[in-house]
């Protein structure tokens, strides 16, 4: 199951309840990912971490995070195997 913006932040009707420490380290995580890669400046990264910091509930961590892919590459879903029908299938022998 493929992780998308926000995943594990917010869930129906929970965005009210009240995050924990883990939580917002997990959200802080996400937020280094995205800098390491280039998505965040210097200057967003440090407002959005300091936002993190000061939020208290499901919504406000997933708001921060939720216009950024989570992991390493983000949630690039990988290319399908070829089908059999395909050309060229099956593959030569190495």
């Amino acid at each position: 199951m493929a992780a998308g913006p926000g995943y594990g932040m917010e869930r129906p009707d929970y965005g009210h309840m009240r995050s924990s420490q883990a939580d917002r380290e997990r959200a802080v995580d996400v937020l280094k990912a995205a800098f390491a890669e280039g998505r965040l400046t210097q200057e967003e990264y440090t407002e959005r971490v300091g936002q993190v910091y000061a939020s208290r509930t499901y919504a406000e961590l997933a708001a921060l995070t939720a216009d950024l892919p989570t992991g390493p590459l983000g949630t690039l879903v990988p290319a399908p195997p070829p089908h059999p029908s395909m050309p060229g299938w099956p593959p030569p022998p190495r």
